[in-house]
């Protein structure tokens, strides 16, 4: 489905809420920014922004959440993406349409949250689940999703994929190209059976990616993401690679869509780095019609946070959601059941 025909959806159930149209909405809904700290189980905490709508509906207040973690790669962080939201509040509580947004804010973690709750809230207003509202004809599915190892060294990487093997994809962290094939060997005779991609965190070298690309295509990985720094990228289209090459970075909207074509075999989507749901769901469907091949991340987040993630998931040809931490009673209610790498669709409660 197209951007255009996505907001054209959500338009029509709009207009169609009891008469209710979004002409109609000024000063009927109000906006509240959150700033919190949760504790993780493991001892550390998450710091993410909530982002709660209210809108009074002839049916009564119905609520719209949504949420976003800022990435310091991007310039952000909790100050300047509560900063960001706060500049809308005006036209958010005075009814700003949902297919307006994308016109008033740059892409990125703050209007990931504003586009993600309102998503919510137009499902609740119309008490119709957000697929369908997308058109689809039947409910998302669970996903699996990789296990990620961080990679430094072949004897720590071997113990590693020996405690994952049961994992079917391992996300292997490598952000340095020395020894790659060392540690890449380590992984894939204690885990013979999981696929295998490689986050190089765009720090390797063009010798390396040379180097290594035909050795790793032989010991079954199947994308290398990010070999290379964000704009420095630009020559790789001029040599073939056994490994398919990912953008992670180096993509992150549908604007930046054709500056990897022809560098890139596959693309990384978050909905942070698209800024929400409705352009990270364009930026899917255009990389496919382009053929690239499509992988779903997510940052840390509570589960309502992961909620609009699953359903951007469904189909990708591979989803990397081991950044979400164990938040247990901090997380949202009803929180998304996790069983190992299996995550679950989540509850109309939680959101969408």
């Amino acid at each position: 489905m197209t951007l255009q025909q996505i907001l054209a959806r959500l338009m029509e159930s709009a207009a169609a809420y009891s008469g209710f149209s979004t002409s109609r909405m000024t000063n009927r809904r109000r906006l509240n920014i959150q700033a919190e700290r949760l504790p993780v189980l493991d001892g550390s905490h998450l710091d993410i922004l909530s982002v709660n709508l209210l809108e009074q509906t002839p049916m009564g207040p119905v609520p719209g959440h949504g949420e976003c973690t800022p990435d310091a790669a991007f310039g952000e962080t909790i100050e300047t993406v509560f900063h960001d939201v706060e500049a809308l509040r005006g036209r958010i509580e005075a009814g700003m349409p949902h297919n307006e947004l994308r016109m008033e804010m740059d892409k990125g973690a703050a209007r990931s949250a504003l586009d993600c709750a309102l998503w919510d809230l137009e499902a609740k207003k119309t008490q119709t689940r957000v697929w369908a509202l997308l058109g689809n004809q039947k409910p998302p599915h669970q996903i699996i999703s990789a296990t990620s190892l961080n990679c430094t060294t072949p004897e720590e990487t071997a113990q590693a994929a020996r405690a994952a093997s049961a994992s079917p994809l391992l996300r292997l962290v490598i952000p340095s190209g020395e020894s790659v094939l060392s540690i890449v060997r380590a992984a894939r005779n204690n885990a013979p059976q999981s696929r295998l991609i490689i986050d190089a965190c765009g720090r390797w070298s063009a010798e390396q990616i040379g180097m290594n690309s035909l050795p790793l295509a032989g010991l079954g990985v199947e994308f290398i993401q990010q070999p290379l720094p964000p704009g420095e990228d630009g020559w790789l289209s001029d040599f073939y690679w056994g490994v398919p090459l990912c953008a992670g970075n180096s993509c992150t909207d549908t604007a930046s869509l054709a500056r990897i074509k022809g560098r890139y075999h596959a693309v990384n989507i978050s909905l942070e780095k698209a800024g929400g749901l409705t352009e990270a769901l364009a930026l899917k469907a255009a990389a496919e019609a382009e053929g690239f091949a499509v992988i779903i991340s997510a940052r840390p987040a509570t589960s309502r946070g992961l909620a609009p993630a699953l359903l951007l998931a469904q189909g990708a040809r591979a989803v990397d959601f081991s950044a979400i931490p164990k938040l247990g009673p901090a997380d949202r209610h009803p929180p998304i059941h996790q069983n190992g790498h299996i995550f679950h669709p989540p509850e109309s409660a939680l959101w969408g």
